[in-house]
């Protein structure tokens, strides 16, 4: 199914991501890159923080960006 608002996503910098939906907003801040689970399978450590889009307010967490099957989507897992 469809996502009910339009995601935009813009390269912010290197390394840096910004996603915004709606008024919400998710920046992703790539730290590195490698096989931190033992897997076999990269994974991304990473910052990650969200808030109001143009918002002073912000949470966020470091974690791995993983994607447990080959067609499926990439997931985050906060550590």
């Amino acid at each position: 199914a469809a996502p009910a608002a339009a995601i935009d996503v813009v390269n912010a910098g290197k390394g840096v991501w910004k996603l915004s939906i709606g008024q919400g907003e998710t920046i992703i801040h790539e730290i590195a890159h490698a096989d931190f689970t033992g897997d076999g399978l990269g994974e991304i450590l990473a910052y990650l923080s969200v808030g109001a889009a143009g918002g002073t307010a912000r949470a966020g967490s470091i974690g791995l960006i993983e994607k447990p099957a080959a067609n499926g989507p990439c997931v985050f897992k906060a550590r």
